[in-house]
């Protein structure tokens, strides 16, 4: 793994499923393989230790015995912004908006009043992206919840 060492010394499924280039069925696949062990955590959670992790990782990526040349030496990276892969990008996004749950009727009205009309549109667009995006997220789950074997 070309990620810096961790200072923990676990790691949660998503961080896992992030580092090791895989899905959910795959991790799954391989704690039930005994190829990684996991370790519970609060409520459903597991984590996963490091150094088991990228032990896994070095036998899924085999090293090529072919030194680098500098031709084929990575361009160096810019400062910026961290760019996610897209599952991690996904899995911030909804970490942010999870937290409506503070946001109150009387909190939506008074950002409404405050909204300028030739923003309306614009807003409005924003909103109905957003909304299409979680109902196609709730519509996988709802889907994968009622196939054989999915959660209830």
């Amino acid at each position: 793994m070309s990620k810096p060492a961790s200072r923990f010394a676990f790691l949660d499924d998503s961080e896992v499923i992030r580092r090791l280039g895989i899905d959910r069925a795959a991790l799954d696949q391989f704690v039930k393989e005994k190829r990684l062990r996991n370790y519970g955590g609060v409520g459903k959670g597991a984590f996963y230790k490091l150094a088991e992790v990228e032990a896994l990782y070095a036998a899924l990526h085999p090293a090529t015995e072919e030194p680098e040349t500098p031709e084929e030496a990575p361009a160096e990276k810019k400062p910026g912004r961290p760019q996610h892969d897209p599952a991690m990008r996904v899995h911030l996004r909804l970490q942010a908006d999870l937290k409506w749950f503070d946001i109150s009727e009387s909190d939506i009205d008074a950002w409404f009043r405050e909204l300028r009309p030739d923003a309306y549109q614009r807003q409005r667009s924003n909103i109905q992206q957003v909304m299409r995006k979680l109902q196609r997220i709730v519509d996988m789950i709802d889907a994968q919840s009622a196939a054989p074997g999915g959660e209830s």
